[in-house]
């Protein structure tokens, strides 16, 4: 081999060392903004999240304090039945007859 042959050698070797660190580069540029768009879309997810909770938490505080009143005013009538005099209860069976 001549020195022809060597300086052609070493430049093709330098352009292909000089190509892939290029592409090593950008590779390595690529994972970073993956990263921080994998993490920038879990922060927007998480708080998406949380600032529905915070607003729909009004509603459901409402439908619940809706549900429990519902819940004792059936417990009040139901009381009522019981408290009633029993001959009560047969004066108004024997009206029915």
């Amino acid at each position: 081999m001549n020195e022809s042959d060597i300086k052609k050698l070493l430049k093709e070797n330098l352009e292909l060392s000089q190509e892939n660190n290029k592409m090593l580069k950008k590779m390595n540029r690529a994972r970073i903004f993956g990263n921080v768009f994998w993490v920038v879309k879990w922060v927007f997810i998480i708080g998406l999240s949380y600032g529905a909770y915070v607003y729909i938490q009004p509603y459901i505080e409402k439908m619940i304090g809706t549900a429990e009143s519902i819940s004792t005013s059936v417990e009040k009538i139901s009381d009522v039945g019981e408290t009633l005099p029993l001959n009560l209860i047969d004066r108004i069976k024997n009206l029915s007859n």
